[in-house]
């Protein structure tokens, strides 16, 4: 008694169509990916800017509300952190104020103004990581914004 045997392998047809569906899928996941990686780049840096923010409204809480934080970033390192106040600008004398306002980190210079020192203990800013900001983050009103504001051309 001959048995014939029936290999169970796969048409080249079906591997094709199988390759193809896969191939759609990729094209269609890959994108979505992409923006998934940036959502999280900009929640991540927005953690790090909010204890920023938190360690600004508590330095600056004697000399009167923070209506703006800015932000710079160079090599995805904060490199200044500076706060326009509702009441004075200089926060206080000794405070180093530029015509944005009062400075409360700089890697360029040591600030060792009361406010300043007051940040210091709140948040080690050199440890933030900024990657979705890249150039800087604007804070005003209720959200942060990239700082400086990119222009029409680019």
């Amino acid at each position: 008694m001959n048995t014939f045997k029936k290999n169970g392998g796969f048409t080249l047809v079906e591997l094709i169509v199988v390759i193809a569906i896969l191939a759609v899928l990729a094209g269609i996941a890959v994108p979505a990916y992409s923006g998934y990686l940036q959502s999280a780049e900009k929640a991540g840096d927005i953690t790090a800017l909010s204890a920023v923010k938190t360690a600004a409204v508590a330095a600056m809480a004697t000399e009167g509300g923070v209506d703006n934080i800015r932000v710079e970033v160079a090599d995805n390192k904060i490199t200044a952190v500076t706060v326009n106040i509702e009441s004075v600008t200089p926060a206080s004398e000794g405070d180093e104020a530029t015509e944005d306002g009062v400075v409360l980190y700089s890697t360029a210079a040591e600030a060792d103004s009361e406010a300043a020192k007051a940040f210091a203990q709140y948040i080690e800013v050199a440890e933030c990581e900024l990657t979705y900001f890249e150039t800087g983050a604007q804070w005003s009103g209720d959200e942060w914004a990239v700082y400086p504001t990119p222009t029409e051309g680019e």
